[in-house]
């Protein structure tokens, strides 16, 4: 049925004001429900350029399906969607509309099966972490190939990271954590930085600094005491309160550990400040004539 000249004009001046996705989803669905497919489509279009986020796509593919029964179409849009998916929540929302809408149970399947293949990854790495956690640890082959896993599974959360901004960024972060725990500096920056440019995106400056932070702290360097069975253990306290400015209970639970573990971190500093504390503790010891051994890595 065609549409009267009234409908005409007040479609177009309802057109002309829509600005936003849901805007001009509605306008494309009263079009369809006036008869009108062919200008449907076009505002469908219009609508389709608009959407930035998988709930976005999603309602769009379920309108294409529904309102056009356009399946050809629909698909290519929850392929965007997929593309988004970041969380247990979105998964079930895009699996939910492939079945109910599209009628795709196996695609819903294939979704689920993909955030299952992530979040074993992601334990995967957590697991080797713990595994390899160890001094001047070098990454193994097996240990690349997961992280190069996990960070292409935060690539893709590029794409949505003006509405999903936690879990884009949580991702990025864990993967350089892991990475700096894994002794892998340089790769972690590179991640962090990634991390850093989502969060100028979305202007979240908390985070920002936050990620700032991380980054340089990657740039400075453990001082590590040794344990030797000669040096008091109350000089090595005094060390820790003169020189790195620890209270008393603290210098001797750090000087305990020493002992016991057989080393402890005692600070971390850019590389002259760490160098210097080392030279400055291994005189003094010296001097006492004790063979106290600080490193700095």
């Amino acid at each position: 049925m065609a549409l009267t000249d009234a409908q005409i004009k007040e479609f177009e001046e309802v057109e002309a004001k829509a600005k936003k996705f849901s805007d001009l989803l509605a306008v494309a669905d009263d079009l369809t429900e006036a008869g009108d497919k062919d200008w449907a489509k076009k505002v469908f279009k219009k609508a389709e350029d608009k959407a930035n986020s998988i709930y976005n796509f999603i309602r769009l593919g379920e309108n294409l399906c529904e309102k056009l029964g356009d399946k050809e179409w629909a698909k290519k849009v929850y392929r965007k969607a997929e593309d988004m998916v970041g969380s247990s929540s979105d998964t079930k929302n895009l699996a939910d509309s492939l079945c109910d809408h599209l009628g795709d149970e196996e695609w819903a399947i294939e979704v689920y099966e993909k955030q299952s293949r992530k979040k074993e990854v992601i334990e995967n790495v957590d697991y080797l972490i713990h595994s390899y956690k160890k001094k001047n640890v070098v990454l193994t082959d097996a240990q690349i190939k997961e992280f190069k896993k996990l960070e292409v599974e935060a690539e893709s959360f590029k794409h949505f990271a003006s509405t999903v901004e936690a879990e884009s960024l949580g991702d990025f972060c864990n993967v350089a954590n892991n990475l700096a725990e894994a002794g892998d500096k340089d790769w972690a920056k590179s991640v962090y930085q990634k991390a850093l440019e989502l969060a100028e995106k979305i202007k979240d400056v908390e985070i920002y600094k936050e990620i700032e932070q991380k980054i340089i702290a990657l740039d400075q360097y453990k001082v590590i005491f040794l344990n030797d069975n000669a040096t008091p253990m109350g000089f090595v306290a005094e060390m820790l309160v003169q020189i790195f400015k620890y209270s008393y209970p603290v210098a001797h639970d750090v000087t305990m550990k020493i002992h016991e573990e057989g080393s402890a971190i005692v600070g971390a500093y850019s590389w002259e400040i760490a160098e210097y504390k080392r030279v400055e503790v291994t005189n003094l010891s010296r001097s006492q004539g004790f063979p106290l051994q600080i490193i700095v890595e």
